[in-house]
This record gives structure tokens, C-alpha cells and sequence, in this order.
């Protein structure tokens, strides 16, 4: 399991996220919310949200789109496709009909106000859960800051609650604040999937992922999309048990909940999994990609839990040259 870091600016990068500049309405169209053309990308980071009365066109659909507001009818299935992009999720306003790719938010390629700060990070933060046996992440106790030295995630314990997860600043571990800190950016966690005979866990429970928070989370394996909690700058739960094959996701702030299976979204998707179906999940004994993106646009709090069932398998290094400091070999 490794994490991709991606840092994301509006006005100009090095200014705070919540920078005044950045309630203006010009930024709908600045930095990583794309150009004027045809009214930037669908996707817009915000602080607070303009007066967006003189909006036209493509960019006044936008702007009334659910992906973009913080009122969800509901929770995300229709807010993305099945099928990805590559494996990179699709993002659909369903009242506009407008789609778009967030490839260019996690891939390699240069966009203004993007700035890929990490490609290959151990995600140290996790965890193991003695009861359960699963790995979890859970920025309500703790906080997890970016270790630019040792490409890792620095997890320090924090008694306040509060929602609390901003990777690139060090202000976290401390203190409990929504201002002064860096808001846009987004992580990529990618892990191979495998089912093992029976589709469990290894050790008595389901196989399973687990996940909680805002703004925009998806989760694809094998390119296809398994949940989106994509749609209103919100906090939102999903789980996809790939033992039964249910996936369940609901928006806090709504009853509105959503059913699928892994089969389905399979289905829906075209496509058909290395070793088939067993009833409503994947068949035993095969290995999949399961990738998780999440996203955080809004600017006044950041969270997420992750729980998983996967093992954690961080990159290990050995030195070369036998403790003399030498260049190191990544495993």
C-alpha cells in the first residue's frame, strides 16, 4: 500500500487557502478551477462561495451542480460513472449532464495550481486494531503530517476531536484550527486486492474497506468505480465488503442511503473481472488493483477514517553500502 500527495492552490501558490483573494469570483476560473474557457474545470475548490448571480453558460451549470454545493439529495452513485477513465474516476452533474475526468488531478501532467509534492509515500499512519485485526486511520484522534524526509506519514495522538487532516502542516499535530492551514489537496492510496480462498480477511472477518470523510472520496478497482462519495462539499460513509459483495454509502447530513454490489458496479461498468463472479463479489483466489482517491476542496474542516482489511506494506530501504550513508535501494 503506498499514497501519492498532491498539493492544489486557487490564488497563488504559497498564499493561504483561505486567503481573502480567494473568495473572489475570478477564481472559479484560477489555478487548479482551470481557465475562463468555457468556465474552468467541473470540480472547483473553494472558500467560501462567491456570488455566482453573473455566472453564464457552462460555468453558471457548474455552479448549481450538487458537486459544488453543500445540499446533496444524495450520496454519490449518480455522481460518477462505473466505468473510469483509465482507472481514474469520471465525475457526472446529473442535472447538467456534464462529465469530466479528475485524471488531471492525480496524474503526472502539469496544471496550474497543482504541485505533485510526493509519488511514493508510506502511509504510516495506520494503526492495527486488536479486536478486529483491521488497520485504521481516524483524523477525529489523530493527526497524520506529511515527513518529507522520511516519505512517510507522521501520526501524533490528539485528545480535542475536531476534524483534523491537513498532511502538509505541521500546525495539525497541536492545534485544533480550520484557518492558517493548507485545505486543497488530495491523496491517492493504491494497494493490490487479493481474495484469498474464501474472500476474507485472514483472520475470521469480512474483507473490507471502510471510509469516512469530505469532500470527494472514490474507491476503483480494476478501473472500475466501486463507490463515490463525490457530490456537496460534505461528510460522507461508505463500505464495500468484498466478502458479501454489498456496497453501502450514506451523506451525514441526509437519510438518503445507496445500495450496490460489487457485481453490479461491474455490470454497469462492462467489464469482467480477472477469475469472475461468486455470487456478488469477486471469485476466491484472485488479485485485483483497488486505488482510493480522495479530495478535499472545501476550506473550512478536513477529515477521513480508513479502515481496512489490507496489509499495509510500506517501502522498505536497505542501505547499499553498509551504514555509510551510501544511496538506498527501495524494495
Amino acid at each position: 500500500m503506498t499514497m501519492r500527495l498532491i498539493d492544489y492552490t486557487v490564488a497563488k501558490e504559497g498564499s493561504a487557502d483561505d486567503a481573502a483573494t480567494n473568495t473572489c469570483y475570478d477564481c472559479l476560473t484560477r489555478g487548479i478551477n482551470g481557465s475562463q474557457d468555457e468556465g474552468g474545470h467541473l470540480l472547483k475548490f473553494m472558500f467560501n462561495r462567491p456570488d455566482v448571480s453573473r455566472t453564464t453558460g457552462r460555468l453558471k451549470n457548474i455552479m448549481a451542480s450538487p458537486l459544488n454545493t453543500y445540499t446533496p439529495p444524495t450520496t454519490g452513485f449518480r455522481y460518477s460513472t462505473a466505468k473510469t477513465d483509465g482507472g481514474y474516476p469520471i465525475v457526472r452533474d446529473p442535472a447538467s449532464g456534464l462529465t469530466e475526468s479528475v485524471r488531471y488531478l492525480f496524474d503526472d501532467s502539469a496544471q496550474n495550481g497543482k504541485k505533485i509534492v510526493d509519488k511514493n509515500v508510506s502511509p504510516t499512519m495506520f494503526t492495527q486494531d486488536a479486536t478486529s485485526g483491521n488497520y485504521v486511520f481516524d483524523s477525529e484522534h489523530t493527526s497524520a503530517v506529511y515527513n518529507r524526509a522520511t516519505h512517510a506519514m507522521d501520526a501524533v495522538e490528539h485528545s480535542d476531536g475536531g476534524w483534523r487532516f491537513w498532511p502538509f502542516d505541521e500546525i495539525s499535530k497541536t492545534v485544533k484550527t480550520f484557518t492558517g492551514v493548507n485545505h486543497y489537496f488530495g491523496v491517492q492510496i493504491s494497494s493490490a486486492l487479493s481474495t484469498g480462498p474464501n474472500n476474507t480477511n485472514g483472520h475470521g472477518g469480512d474483507l473490507v474497506l471502510d471510509f469516512t470523510g469530505d469532500d470527494d472520496m472514490w474507491i476503483v478497482v480494476d478501473g472500475v468505480l466501486m463507490t463515490s462519495a463525490s457530490g456537496s462539499l460534505d461528510r460522507k460513509h461508505a463500505v464495500v465488503n468484498f466478502t458479501t459483495g454489498a456496497i453501502d454509502q450514506q451523506s451525514y447530513h441526509t437519510d438518503n442511503a445507496e445500495h450496490s454490489t460489487v457485481k453490479a458496479r461491474f455490470q454497469e461498468a462492462g467489464i469482467t473481472p480477472a477469475g469472475g463472479f461468486s455470487g456478488d463479489t469477486f471469485a476466491p483466489n484472485a488479485t485485483h488493483t483497488l486505488n482510493v482517491f480522495y479530495l478535499e476542496r472545501g476550506n473550512y474542516a478536513s477529515n477521513m477514517r480508513l479502515e481496512t482489511s489490507f496489509v499495509p506494506r510500506y517501502p522498505l530501504y536497505y542501505d547499499m553500502n553498509g551504514g555509510t550513508g551510501g544511496p538506498k535501494q527501495k524494495d
